[in-house]
């Protein structure tokens, strides 16, 4: 019994290891209260895809939004609302896809560049809630 489990949970560890792990980066803080503007710029020649999340004690989709190659889409996203610790906007774009996200909210405004290089990478950036 024991060395089946021991081989079992070995399995299991070179298994999770073979996955790379999750990366986002932190972009700052968006309020609870106030709705705001997601644009994103698509410069590849396919289509991208952004897919916003709240995060609280379940993950929601909140947007999801198609960009078209070349094109800009700017999108007005609801609030958070209570409960929403979280907030992660997911760029999917093939490869070799860049482009630029942009968020606004009141005085406030995010900004970075993205660059997709290899077959199922995505970009992501979150934010804290307060």
């Amino acid at each position: 019994m024991m060395k089946r489990l021991t081989c079992t949970l070995a399995a299991l560890a070179l298994v999770m290891s073979a996955y790379i792990p999750a990366q986002a980066e932190f972009k700052g803080t968006l309020k609870r209260d106030q709705p705001w503007m997601l644009e994103i710029n698509n410069a590849s020649y396919d289509n991208a895809t952004a897919t916003v999340y709240y995060l609280g004690r379940d993950l929601e989709v909140a947007e999801l939004v198609t960009v078209p190659s070349g094109g800009t889409v700017q999108t007005n996203i609801t609030k958070p609302g209570r409960g929403v610790r979280r907030v992660i906007v997911e760029v999917d774009e093939a490869v070799n896809g860049e482009g630029t996200m942009r968020i606004v909210q009141g005085a406030n405004a995010f900004s970075s560049n993205f660059t997709i290089s290899r077959e199922g990478d995505t970009c992501r950036w979150v934010f804290d809630v307060e």
